[in-house]
C-alpha cells in the first residue's frame, strides 16, 4: 500500500508544478493586460530595425552597445538608441545597463545612463530617470518629470552598484519610477506621480551628461516595452494582416492558455501515478489476502492420518474429523483422531 506521507508528497509535487508554471507567465511583472510588446538584448550585433541611433559614440559590441562620450569637449548631447514607434495607453518600460565609466561633472545636472519617455520632445513634455553623478560626487538614482515653463518635479536615491535595471511605468494617468541594482531580486520604488495618459512620442535609452563635459562609458544591455499598444511597431505588415499589438495579444493569449493546459495535464499525470499506485497497494493486497486463504483452506481439506493403539493398523479420515472420536475400521476400537476440535 502507498504511505500517507508519499501521497503528500506526490500532491505537493503537483501543487509545485502548477505554481511554478503560473510563476513562469507572470514573470513579466504586474497582471495588467498589456499585450502588445518589444523586447530586444542588445548584446552583440544590431538585433532590431526598430531602433535608431541617437547622437555620437554608439558602438556595438557583444557585451552590449558601448556609449562612449570623451568628455573635455565643451557640453556634451545625450547620445544612445531610440525606438522608431510610440506608446500609446499603459506601459511598463525596463532598460538594462552597465555604467563602466562616469567622470563627475563640474556642472549640469549629472553624469550617467538614462531612461526618456517624451510625450512631446519639443515641449519639453516627459518622464524620465537616470543614475548619475552629480557635481557634488554623489551616486544617484533620480526621476523627473517636466513640462514647459515649469520646474521639474523627482525624487533621488542613492545607487550604489554600476550595474542595474531602471524602470517606469504608467498605470491610467499616474508614472511609477523604479529600481533594481546588481543581484537585488526586486524592483524599488523611487517615486509616483501624476503623468498624462496621451500617447508617448518614441522611448530613448543611453548615456546623458546633463549638460556636462565629463567623459562617459555605458553600456546598453536590454530595453522591454509592454504596452496596450505600439502604434507603428512592426514595420511593413502583409496585406490583410493583423496589426503587431493584435498578433501579439493573439501570442500572449495562446501563451497562457497553453501554460494553463501544461499545469492542468501535470497535475492530471501526477494524479494518475497516485491512482495507479493505490491501485496496485490494493491488488497486491488483495493477492496476500487471497493466498493466505487458499492456504488456510488447503490445510482445511488436508486429511488426518493417524495409527490404531489397538491394532496398530492406519486410519485416514477427512480434516473435519479432527479431535472427533473415530472407529477404527479394522478392529473396531474406538479413539479420538489427533488435531482440534473444529468449530
Amino acid at each position: 500500500m502507498v504511505s500517507q506521507s508519499r501521497m503528500c508528497r506526490l500532491l505537493l509535487l503537483a501543487l509545485l508544478l502548477s505554481t511554478g508554471t503560473r510563476q513562469a507567465l507572470g514573470q513579466a511583472g504586474n497582471q495588467r493586460p498589456l499585450p502588445a510588446k518589444f523586447e530586444v538584448d542588445l548584446r552583440g550585433e544590431p538585433k532590431s530595425r526598430n531602433l535608431l541611433l541617437r547622437g555620437e559614440g554608439v558602438i556595438w559590441e557583444d557585451a552590449g552597445a558601448r556609449v562612449s562620450l570623451p568628455g573635455g569637449q565643451g557640453p556634451q548631447r545625450a547620445s544612445g538608441l531610440a525606438t522608431d514607434f510610440g506608446v500609446e495607453g499603459d506601459f511598463d518600460i525596463i532598460f538594462a545597463y552597465e555604467v563602466i565609466k562616469a567622470e563627475k561633472p563640474d556642472k549640469g545636472y549629472g553624469n550617467g545612463a538614462s531612461l526618456y519617455v517624451p510625450i512631446d520632445q519639443k515641449s519639453n513634455n516627459a518622464a524620465s530617470m537616470a543614475r548619475r553623478i552629480t557635481t557634488n560626487g554623489n551616486t544617484i538614482f533620480v526621476s523627473a518629470r517636466t513640462q514647459l515653463n515649469s520646474k521639474g518635479v523627482g525624487r533621488a536615491m542613492p545607487s550604489n552598484a554600476s550595474k542595474g535595471k531602471m524602470r517606469i511605468e504608467r498605470i491610467g494617468k499616474t508614472a511609477r519610477f523604479s529600481c533594481m541594482e546588481g543581484d537585488e531580486p526586486d524592483f524599488k520604488i523611487l517615486h509616483e506621480i501624476e503623468f498624462s495618459d496621451v500617447p508617448i512620442a518614441y522611448v530613448q535609452v543611453g548615456g546623458n551628461p546633463g549638460g556636462g563635459e565629463g567623459a562617459l562609458e555605458i553600456r546598453l544591455l536590454a530595453l522591454s516595452i509592454r504596452a496596450e499598444r505600439l502604434p507603428g511597431f512592426g514595420g511593413v505588415q502583409a496585406a490583410g494582416g493583423p496589426e503587431p499589438a493584435e498578433e501579439v495579444q493573439r501570442s500572449w493569449t495562446w501563451l497562457y492558455l497553453g501554460g494553463g493546459i501544461a499545469a492542468v495535464f501535470m497535475l492530471l499525470i501526477v494524479i494518475l501515478i497516485v491512482s495507479f499506485l493505490l491501485l496496485r497497494g490494493r491488488v497486491a493486497g488483495a493477492k496476500t489476502n487471497a493466498k493466505g486463504s487458499a492456504d488456510q483452506s488447503a490445510s482445511n481439506q488436508t486429511p488426518v492420518s493417524f495409527v490404531c493403539t489397538e491394532c496398530d493398523k492406519p486410519i485416514r479420515v477427512k480434516a473435519t474429523a479432527a479431535g472427533k472420536k473415530i472407529k477404527c475400521p479394522h478392529c473396531g476400537h474406538v479413539a479420538a483422531a489427533p488435531g482440534k476440535v473444529r468449530a
